[in-house]
Order: structure tokens, then sequence, then C-alpha cells
């Protein structure tokens, strides 16, 4: 592989590697924008809104750490890579 290679393969992953965080980050912020309606109810004594902000944050995380596995291991199965 020659160097121009490497560098063109090394910007798509790192590409990809940040246009998951910038999913993550913006699925975490959307999640705890869900409204006032879910804050009526409070299991465990906190607010419902922290709950769904929470668990999203958690299975998107979860969801995205499986497509970057995927893309990643995409990428190494590239020719030259």
């Amino acid at each position: 592989m020659t160097d121009d290679e490497e560098v063109a393969n090394r910007r798509r992953s790192v590409g990809y590697g940040g246009a998951v965080l910038a999913a993550l980050v913006a699925v975490a912020a959307a999640a705890g924008l869900v409204g006032d309606a879910p804050d009526a109810v409070r299991p465990g004594g906190a607010p419902a809104g922290f709950w769904l902000a929470e668990q999203g944050a958690v299975l998107a995380l979860a969801a995205l750490s499986a497509v970057h596995t995927i893309v990643a291991n995409a990428l190494d199965r590239r020719p030259g890579a």
C-alpha cells in the first residue's frame, strides 16, 4: 500500500468515526428534548424524561458501535487496505 492509499484509508476511517460520534451526540441531545409530557410520571423518583434520555443514549451507543464495527470491517477488507 502506498502512502497516498494509507492516508486516504485513514481519512475514511476517521470520517466514519466522526460521523458515528456526531450521530451519538445528536441522538443523546434529541432524547433529552422529548418535552415535559413524560416528566409527569416519576418512576424511581426521577422524571420519565430523564429515563428516556438516559436509555436512548445507551441504546444509540450500542447501535452505533455495531454500525461502526461493520463499517470498519468493510474498510479493512478493501483491496490494498
